[in-house]
């Protein structure tokens, strides 16, 4: 009997190793799964923190372009204001160099006139010589 539960000590020994070494393969393998499946979940973190990270960077430059764009707005609108007041300026020196130019057209037709008066007066002054001056020949 002794004998009997040596031999089951031994073959409890060696199942227990048996189940040790089972249990050491099953818990490798279930490290290794454990390990892939913390390799893929670390990978699609760096994945998603990737993504996030060119997420914030594209917002920043979103923002910036959008405070771009209102500023070229601004300017665009500051630039048509400009531009009103420039060609509303520019008409108005227009209108005043027509009425300079028909003031001056005036003053020199006027000019004319009176000089055109002087030559009518002088040539009926000198048509009266001649007149004269024949009347005078002729009476001779």
């Amino acid at each position: 009997s002794t004998q009997f539960i040596q031999r089951a000590r031994g073959r409890d020994r060696l199942q227990i190793v048996m189940m040790s070494q089972l249990c050491d393969e099953c818990s490798m393998k279930h490290l290794d799964k454990q390990k892939a499946k913390l390799s893929l979940m670390l990978q699609q973190h760096q994945e998603v923190s990737t993504k996030m990270a060119k997420l914030f960077l594209l917002r920043h430059k979103m923002e910036l372009l959008n405070l771009a764009l209102e500023e070229l707005k601004a300017r665009l609108e500051q630039g048509k204001n400009e531009l009103l007041v420039l060609t509303r300026t520019n008409e108005k020196r227009e209108e005043r160099l027509k009425r300079a130019k028909r003031r001056d057209l005036g003053e020199k037709l006027e000019q004319a006139q009176h000089e055109c008066m002087k030559r009518r007066a002088l040539l009926e002054t000198e048509e009266l010589q001649l007149m004269k001056t024949r009347r005078q020949f002729i009476n001779k």
